[in-house]
């Protein structure tokens, strides 16, 4: 559903929200992504539309980060009925954050995602957007198996090590 999300072909899908410059960069190993800067307002970001269905539920992930010190970053989609916030984390300078959550809309239509934060001062830096639609029931199905899958592996015992990764 997201345009160019991994930023490869430049900033073509992207565009502005509020009063912000954006640009697009890249990471000395090649790694590619948007910078919004020169912010006003705590809206002021990086955008892209869409078009949401009122019967499906959505995942949202992104990467972000931000120039300096460490900020609270959210996703959000204006949607035809109001604003609708699907992530947030703290984002921090030198270090990729995952934007990870979801959303479902009241009406179907037109919408467009944006990033947020307070902090005015620093630039939010975006990468690796998606946005995934799923039925009801795709949703339940995928809900059981996963169920299923935890309650199997707690039966034989299997032991998970989660580490935080760097993207």
């Amino acid at each position: 559903m997201i345009k160019n999300p991994e930023l490869n072909e430049g900033l073509i899908g992207w565009s502005t929200f509020g009063n912000t410059v954006i640009e697009h960069r890249n990471e000395s190993d090649g790694n590619k992504f948007v910078v919004a800067g020169k912010r006003n307002h705590f809206q002021d970001s990086v955008s892209q539309k869409a078009y949401l269905e009122n019967d499906k539920l959505y995942t949202f992930s992104a990467w972000v980060q931000v120039s300096e010190e460490k900020a609270l970053v959210r996703a959000v989609f204006r949607t035809v009925t109001g604003l609708k916030r699907a992530a947030e984390t703290v984002a921090e300078s030198k270090c990729w954050s995952m934007l990870k959550g979801g959303l479902t809309v009241d009406a179907s239509g037109p919408a467009e995602l944006f990033f947020e934060t307070d902090n005015t001062s620093v630039e939010v830096w975006v990468d690796s957007v998606s946005l995934q639609p799923f039925t009801q029931e795709e949703w339940m199905s995928h809900h059981v198996e996963s169920i299923e899958k935890v309650s199997h592996s707690t039966r034989t015992g299997n032991i998970y090590n989660i580490e935080r990764s760097e993207k």
